[in-house]
């Protein structure tokens, strides 16, 4: 019969770390704010609702879209493992690749990508 251990909550997540900043750096530079203190915080569904009602012009809501799945990629990360979320990531950005980004786009995401 297979064992499950438990194993304790990580002290140290590079991966989110990294993520984590990626987005604070579109909310500071898009967005033209971060979150609030005490509010939402990042791989959480309440951060999804709070980018939700940034709206904006199409750049806003094309940035909005990125936060939001750098945002679930940092759930799967805390509910399954860093692989998994950098495979989401991946098809996430395959997927937006085909879309031809205009020069301020462009500008906005160079600040973000690693």
């Amino acid at each position: 019969k297979e064992q499950v251990y438990e194993t304790p909550p990580q002290t140290c997540d590079p991966f989110k770390d990294k993520i984590s900043k990626m987005m604070t750096t579109l909310e500071m530079n898009v967005l033209d704010r971060t979150l609030p203190a005490g509010s939402a915080k990042h791989g959480t569904v309440e951060y999804d609702h709070w980018v939700a009602r940034q709206g904006g012009d199409e750049t806003k809501i094309f940035c909005t879209r990125c936060l939001v799945q750098l945002n679930h990629a940092l759930i799967v990360n805390e509910d399954v493992c860093a692989k998994d979320a950098i495979q989401f990531l991946q098809s996430y950005l395959g997927q937006t690749r085909q879309f031809t980004l205009d020069p301020q786009r462009r500008d906005l995401l160079s600040g973000v990508q690693s």
